[in-house]
């Protein structure tokens, strides 16, 4: 599937590569961009919406301390398994 069936708009994308590359959450928005994972569904896995991860993606807002914690533990087991 390409990224725009996934919901990944051109605006979106640019956003997100506009980010700092050394940060957790870009460096997670990144890896699921890269692995065609929709935002929903890393919404459903944390318990927030789909706007609350559009707005960590693109820098708008932070997340929770128990949220980074999943994108690093999501991270690992990623980089693990590459």
């Amino acid at each position: 599937m390409t990224n725009e069936s996934r919901g990944y708009s051109s605006l979106f994308l640019q956003q997100v590569k506009a980010g700092d590359r050394r940060s957790l959450v870009n460096k997670f928005a990144m890896a699921c961009i890269k692995r065609d994972i929709p935002i929903t569904a890393m919404a459903r896995e944390m318990g927030v919406t789909r706007a609350t991860v559009y707005n960590w993606f693109t820098g708008r807002t932070d997340p929770r301390p128990q949220h980074l914690s999943f994108m690093k533990q999501y991270l690992t087991w990623w980089k693990s398994g590459d």
